[in-house]
């Protein structure tokens, strides 16, 4: 889902109207998740993932600091 979103904007185009509040999703949201996939993957089969960047994906995704990202893909709905 999130190569799909990040690089098909026929995808998004389609999904636009389709979706409350999916502007976070189709704009910004394939790429969020494409970086927390990068480290979250090979972090659960054996690669370390220091503290430092694992506290800065904590707070983008629970949004210590700012707007969370979860709460921007939980307030997206289908239409």
């Amino acid at each position: 889902m999130p190569n799909v979103l990040a690089k098909d904007k026929t995808i998004r185009d389609a999904l636009k109207p389709r979706l409350i509040n999916g502007d976070w999703l189709l704009t910004s949201g394939g790429a969020v998740i494409q970086a927390f996939s990068r480290h979250r993957n090979p972090a659960a089969h054996s690669q370390v993932v220091s503290r430092d960047e694992a506290r800065r994906l904590r707070d983008q995704l629970l949004g210590i600091g700012g707007h969370g990202d979860l709460v921007q893909l939980a307030a997206t709905r289908a239409r």
